[in-house]
This record gives structure tokens, sequence and C-alpha cells, in this order.
């Protein structure tokens, strides 16, 4: 009987360590998130235009949400509205803003899919929707007076392989009064 007992210890003791060593050898999902943002409010009726007072509120507002995010890269058209957008956020974080070519938007999303880190992306009202799509996120089309919209794109991968991707949308910066 006490040997019985003693096998059947033996037994469960091994199917616990078993069970512990597929636990630790199972590989974990790993996520990173891409925030993308069109440009914000800007001067009307100029070429090129600088973004307004609003626009520079937005920005400070943008760069408090991001702060704390572990962001190891921005990208941004390379025009006076989108650049202003993306500056305070990169000195805050003592990153330099790369410039990237709306026309090529698979260059873009090869970069920050092939980095899988957190990266920032701003851009324009025709082009944001298009990358968050093209991401594998959700995004509805912007009309040329939508201004504060960020979204973020949460890629999921297990083994490489992407198994999962959210999207959400954070609307805070339209809270602003100028």
């Amino acid at each position: 009987m006490i040997k019985n007992r003693l096998f059947g210890y033996a037994i469960f003791s091994a199917l616990i360590c078993l069970c512990l060593t597929a636990c630790i050898n199972t590989p974990q999902p790993t996520s990173y998130t891409i925030y993308l943002t069109r440009h914000f409010e800007k001067v009307s009726d100029v070429p090129d235009p600088d973004l307004t007072a609003k626009g520079q509120k937005q920005a400070e507002i943008f760069v408090s949400l991001l702060d704390n995010k572990p962001i190891t890269a921005i990208y941004s058209t390379n025009y006076k509205r989108t650049m202003q957008s993306a500056i305070p956020l990169a000195n805050t974080l003592n990153l330099t803003v790369q410039n990237y070519d709306p026309r090529t938007p698979e260059a873009i999303i090869a970069k920050v899919t092939n980095e899988q880190t957190a990266q920032v992306i701003v851009g324009h009202s025709n082009t944001i929707p298009d990358l968050v799509r093209r991401l594998g996120g959700q995004a509805q089309d912007l009309a040329e007076s939508d201004y504060g919209l960020v979204f973020a794109v949460t890629i999921t991968l297990l083994e490489g392989q992407r198994i999962k991707t959210e999207t959400r949308k954070m609307l805070l910066l339209d809270k602003v009064t100028g």
C-alpha cells in the first residue's frame, strides 16, 4: 500500500515537472504599437502651411499622450505642418524625425513592420487611414476638417507570425480650444 502511494506521488510529481517544463518552453506572444495621426490644425489657403496656435497646442498634447511610450522612431512627410506636428514629440524623446514619401505607402509600412517596435507616423487626411488599413487596422476616411485623431495599431506576433491586430482611436486632441 505504501509502495503504491509512493509510486503514485512519483508519477504525479513527474507530471507536474513535465507541465512546468512545457510552460517554460512555450513561446510567448510579443506586441508593438504604431501610432498614426494626421498633422494638427493648419493655417488655411496657403501653400505648405504652418500649424495654427490650436495646432501647436494639439502637438503639445500629442507629446503628453506618447511621451511615456517606448517610441523608437518618428516618421513624417516633408511638409511644414507634419514636421511641426512631429518635432515636439521627437525633441521630448530625443529622436530625429525621419521623412517618408506619402506616394509610396508600402515603403513606410515595410519599414515600421520590419522594426517591430513602437513608432509614430504623421501624415495627412488622405494618407493616414490608408496606412492604418495597410497595417491591418481599421480606419474610416478623414475629412479635411478632421484633426486630433490618433490611431494606435497594435500588432501581436507569435514566433514571428502575426496572430492579432487591434486598432484603438484616441480623440483627445479635438478638445483643444483655440
